[in-house]
């Protein structure tokens, strides 16, 4: 079931507990997301799939009858109860009772990883995605013109896609646009400003994405949706290179990702 109220990530201590034979788990979102929830026993195995599919923010409540994904009624025991979602959530350290006492159980919600987008197969995007790699970032290459994929781009450990239309973008979600002659420009730039992404990048001067700018205006974007673009791209480190240049990127990624400028700790006696 689902209450109309949106709150933040939560996962609430079930009730009854001990059960016999139904319990009701509560969970909120503060965001529309992929949910998951399931049960698991003191083994750590996946007994149970209580939630898998998206949901909208809000609160909700599902019920649980102690069967397994089979329909078979598990034995009396404990049982741990675990949300994923791909949206920030808190770690929470509860104490439920059970047959023989109480428990300390610390619940860390499980966040899928931030999706990066890297749009066109340039030499700066294969040097962007090998410095990314450690982050823990789910990347993708966005590249419509075929030849221009390598043999080796499917081997970076990125999916490799011909359009960023259908990209589940969010909050989260960066996209990085690595080529400003690329075909479609402005129709990719529309899509990703439509969507909630946290980080919209086009490397260039102000003089070669003018144009695209003008068109985006032209398609009803205001100056508040093109504040959104960061262009020039990267941090001022002065390099020429593309694997300098990846190196500003990835630098100018990581000081966004934790709200800094990304300018030098030392400031001089």
């Amino acid at each position: 079931s689902e209450t109309s109220i949106p709150v933040q990530f939560d996962l609430e201590q079930n009730y009854p507990n001990p059960f016999n034979p139904v319990t009701e788990i509560g969970f909120s979102i503060a965001q529309p997301s992929d949910v998951r929830l399931a049960v698991y026993n003191i083994l750590g195995k996946e007994v149970k799939t209580l939630v898998n599919g998206f949901r909208k923010f809000g609160v909700y409540t599902v019920r649980w009858d102690g069967t397994d994904n089979n329909g078979v009624k598990l034995a009396s025991g404990i049982y741990i109860y675990m949300l994923e979602s791909r949206h920030n959530g808190e770690s929470q350290l509860r104490t439920p009772p059970h047959d023989l006492g109480e428990v300390e159980v610390l619940f860390e919600p499980v966040l899928e990883a931030a999706l990066l987008v890297i749009v066109s197969a340039t030499d700066v995007a294969r040097e962007l995605r090998a410095l990314t790699a450690r982050l823990g970032l789910a990347a993708v290459l966005v590249e419509p013109r075929a030849p221009r994929i390598r043999a080796g781009d499917r081997t970076l450990g990125w999916e490799v896609a011909d359009d960023v239309e259908g990209l589940a973008l969010d909050e989260r979600s960066t996209v990085v646009f690595t080529d400003h002659d690329a075909p479609g420009l402005a129709t990719m730039l529309a899509y990703v400003l439509r969507s909630p992404a946290g980080f919209i990048g086009v490397m260039g001067s102000r003089r070669h994405i003018g144009p695209y700018v003008d068109e985006l205006r032209a398609m009803g974007f205001d100056e508040a949706d093109l504040e959104r673009i960061r262009s020039p791209l990267g941090l001022d480190l002065g390099g020429r290179t593309p694997e300098e240049i990846a190196l500003s990127i990835a630098a100018g990624l990581v000081a966004s990702r934790h709200g800094r400028d990304g300018g030098w700790l030392h400031t001089g006696r």
